[in-house]
């Protein structure tokens, strides 16, 4: 399981959505891979490559608790993802 604290990044986006009146963010996903097609970056988090059983589950809790805490804080919409150039 991923243990996420979010407390500089609810105080980043609370100063930027409350006085910046940002309406929406790239969220970058940790351990997503991506880049362009000069530089390509595996998925990966720490030594665990995205078909090993410990990748998938560090994964998948990190990618549930960001959704959960940003539809909980009213940002999910705000978001996007750039993957891949």
């Amino acid at each position: 399981r991923a243990e996420v604290d979010f407390s500089a990044f609810d105080a980043a986006m609370s100063r930027a959505v409350e006085k910046h009146h940002f309406t929406n963010f790239m969220l970058q996903i940790e351990g997503m891979g991506g880049g362009d097609y000069q530089k390509w970056r595996e998925p990966k988090i720490g030594a665990f490559g995205e078909q090993t059983p410990r990748y998938q589950a560090m994964f998948a809790s990190y990618v549930k608790q960001l959704e959960s805490h940003l539809r909980e804080k009213g940002w999910l919409g705000m978001a996007y993802i750039y993957w891949f150039d």
